[in-house]
């Protein structure tokens, strides 16, 4: 029998060697689940640098489990990481196909970021993937309200009472908020005070709700109502400078000026970041023919021209 040349074997070895499967050397299903449950304890002791460091140690042992991908996204997420952990929610989601909670965390935290577009794409994939978690659409018409897509926010919030309708089910809280700040944007004031007064009947506003649930009372007038509501019922909530910037409204729309520049400035004092305190000042000034003071103050507030007043108060956590 004829036996294989010393030069054919050599080639075989190499093939056998160099080209089969490479197999990865730290793989370890004991030690990853291992790791994992030690960074799972940690995550919910609130020690994130330790819970990152024993999911680390676990994906280095295995690294085909999308559940380790998304605990690390968590985590990281806790930490204000917000871009790596949507790097690890993106390793999560190629590793499953069908995850709609990691589209929405993937989602929230494309929020945090102000990259409304990201945020549409995932909440609309999972959307798709649970149809029956209608709440989502709330978050879709939030992004669309902060791109400013006012009709299509709306539209959206349509969408959702019928979902409502549909499943028998009551609209949720921050339907009525959203309501509320889509027609606080197209000035319709009256709108915004019915429907956070649904809104408060369902739950206590927060800074932001009643930032420009006062600001609407205000508009329309109602300014015993917006006084009482930012000086009493949500005192703990509002920061000293938009307490004062209230107040200042209030008694420059009773044609106090003494008492309105002295809240205003008070407001200014504390750092305020709502143009219409700087606006309102300015007046005022003009009014005393101080027009240097009133040209300094609205130089002063320029800067927060732009910010769009149901953003005041926000909270991202």
């Amino acid at each position: 029998m004829h036996k294989p040349s010393l030069p054919i074997i050599l080639i075989l070895f190499f093939i056998f060697q160099f080209c089969q499967p490479k197999q990865n050397i730290n793989y370890d299903k004991n030690i990853a689940f291992k790791m994992f449950s030690r960074a799972v304890e940690q995550y919910h002791a609130v020690n994130y640098e330790d819970a990152l460091d024993y999911i680390n140690q676990a994906i280095k042992a295995n690294g085909r489990i999308a559940g380790y991908y998304e605990l690390k996204g968590d985590i990281q997420t806790k930490q204000g990481k917000l871009k790596a952990a949507i790097v690890d929610y993106d390793k999560a989601k190629s590793l499953r196909s069908f995850y709609p909670e990691v589209f929405l965390k993937s989602a929230k935290n494309y929020f945090r970021l102000q990259e409304y577009d990201h945020a549409i794409r995932n909440y609309k994939k999972a959307f798709v993937q649970e149809p029956q978690q209608i709440s989502i659409l709330l978050n879709l018409a939030e992004c669309n309200l902060q791109l400013t897509e006012l009709n299509l926010a709306m539209n959206i919030l349509k969408e959702y009472i019928m979902h409502c309708e549909k499943q028998s089910k009551l609209a949720e809280r921050f339907y009525y908020v959203l309501f509320a700040k889509i027609k606080f944007e197209q000035e319709l004031f009256e709108d915004v005070i019915s429907s956070m007064v649904l809104a408060r009947q369902n739950g206590p506003l927060n800074r932001n709700e009643g930032l420009f649930y006062v600001r609407a009372l205000i508009q329309e007038n109602e300014l015993e109502n917006a006084y009482r509501l930012a000086t009493i019922d949500l005192k703990n909530e509002l920061k000293a400078a938009e307490i004062h910037f209230i107040r200042g409204l209030y008694y420059y729309h009773l044609n106090n000026f003494k008492d309105a520049k002295n809240q205003l400035e008070l407001s200014i004092a504390n750092n305020t970041i709502v143009f219409e305190a700087y606006e309102t000042l300015s007046n005022i000034y003009k009014q005393e023919n101080d027009f240097d003071r009133a040209q300094e103050v609205l130089k002063q507030g320029e800067k927060y021209r732009s910010f769009r007043f149901i953003n005041y108060g926000l909270s991202y956590k």
